[in-house]
């Protein structure tokens, strides 16, 4: 493990030497008709390089191939609908290996080169298929159908009246989270990654997704003195708050008494709370690869410096590729879904 931490701080010391040369080979290739966006295709190819280099100093730093993996299946898939051929990406990452075989030392560079070819063969992954999030199997089908055309109309009105005639007609709130909200956000991702949606859009669609939360709260929070407490945040730099507001309202649903504190918390906030309300269950959040990091930290300062240790669940796009993960950052659970974090909260506090 020492090695690879290393081995990542090495990678990020030279990421500026690395996508430079990296970006400079690939243009010295180019056929002089594609030369036309020259300047555009040199800053975007850069960016793109220094973005890859991140990932994958993060994934050599825990260990985790699969993390990898994961991103370049995703970054595949994002690409594929801005017209890069994946030919073009294979051969991005063939070149990154020349270029690294000539800045590590060879022990190093060993180590990187396993993931940069698990990143090729992800690339000639034939199997792997991104499709739709919403299946005529699920329970609320038509409500989430509905729900998400409106959105897509920009239509919040209708999609809140949607939501509310929903949870009149007697479906339980819980559902509508699971059901509803859960599936249509996992849509809106793969519509922006699929260039179908704007950036733009995406905001507006999790923007209309909080306001109906807001308008359920008269159903899930009550008044009753409740056995056990739980905070939700998501941590330093990390921006997407939703997921993690979701769980913290179905523990709520589920008899717990909650804090979320939202994205981008400070530690010592967090640390006030544990120790003011014995908090027992502390949930932390991570969507982007490169927030790993941030999670490690945040869980090493709530270790070292809260009089009351809470236990650590982890969840969150970043942990779904790795299902050991959770381990390699000090945390005592990872959990995939709502249900089964209150299902492993509740074991964790069983187990004092």
């Amino acid at each position: 493990m020492e090695k690879n931490i290393l081995i990542s701080q090495e990678l990020l010391s030279k990421k500026e030497l690395l996508t430079t040369k990296i970006t400079l080979y690939h243009f010295e290739k180019l056929e002089e008709q594609k030369r036309n966006r020259l300047e555009y295709l040199k800053r975007k190819t850069k960016e793109d390089t220094d973005y890859n280099i991140i990932h994958l100093s993060e994934a050599i730093r825990y260990g985790s191939k699969h993390l990898f993996y994961n991103y370049v299946l995703w970054l595949k898939t994002l690409l594929k609908y801005y017209g890069v051929a994946t030919e073009d990406l294979i051969e991005h990452f063939e070149i990154s290996k020349q270029i690294m075989s000539q800045h590590f030392a060879k022990e190093s560079y060993d180590e990187i080169a396993l993931y940069l070819d698990k990143a090729i063969e992800a690339l000639k992954d034939t199997m792997h298929t991104e499709g739709s999030f919403l299946k005529e199997t699920n329970r609320h089908y038509e409500i989430a159908r509905s729900y998400l055309d409106a959105i897509l109309e920009t239509n919040r009105g209708k999609a809140i009246n949607i939501i509310l005639t929903a949870v009149k007609t007697g479906i339980p709130v819980e559902e509508i989270y699971l059901d509803v909200f859960q599936p249509v956000q996992y849509e809106i991702g793969w519509l922006w990654q699929s260039n179908k949606i704007s950036v733009g859009q995406e905001h507006y669609a999790t923007a209309v997704t909080q306001l109906a939360m807001s308008q359920l709260y008269p159903f899930i929070f009550t008044q009753e003195k409740k056995d056990y407490r739980f905070i939700a945040c998501g941590v330093s730099e990390e921006l997407h708050e939703l997921g993690i507001r979701m769980v913290a309202d179905i523990f709520e649903m589920n008899g717990w008494d909650t804090y979320f504190m939202g994205a981008n918390t400070p530690a010592v906030s967090i640390i006030k709370i544990i120790e003011e309300k014995n908090i027992q269950v502390l949930a932390l959040s991570a969507t982007m690869l490169y927030h790993l990091r941030k999670v490690d930290e945040f869980i090493d300062v709530i270790k070292s410096s809260t009089k009351i240790v809470p236990k650590i669940i982890v969840g969150g796009h970043a942990f779904k590729s790795d299902p050991d993960l959770w381990k390699k950052i000090g945390a005592d659970a990872y959990a995939s879904d709502p249900k089964a974090a209150i299902i492993i909260a509740k074991n964790l506090i069983n187990q004092n």
